[in-house]
């Protein structure tokens, strides 16, 4: 497996062409592998892998529950504002027979 390091691109610009090849070379994020990567940090490959594993489990639980979180409030705001309208219009409606 490929991990990819991402490289810090020059403010200079470049342009395309022959004479500036080793440039565009030079601004492509350069590949590693896990075991290099594992080493580098002192870490176990299969530490690794359990780490990635459970990021890859819970990764979609963690845009659903802000979701889920979102709509409950709205659900919520959403009644607060029906039992509103509905004393204001039955205020309105007696009020109505009240002058009528």
């Amino acid at each position: 497996m490929w991990l990819i390091l991402k490289k810090e691109i020059s403010d200079e610009t470049t342009t395309r062409g022959p004479e500036n090849e080793s440039d565009d070379r030079a601004a492509r994020p350069q590949r590693k592998q896990v075991i290099d990567i594992c080493k580098e940090h002192q870490i176990a490959q299969a530490q690794y892998y359990q780490w990635r594993g459970e990021f890859l489990a819970k990764a979609p639980k963690a845009f659903e529950s802000d979701r889920s979180q979102r709509e409950s409030q709205l659900e919520r705001e959403n009644a607060r504002f029906k039992h509103m309208i509905g004393k204001l219009t039955m205020e309105l409606k007696k009020s109505e027979e009240a002058w009528g």
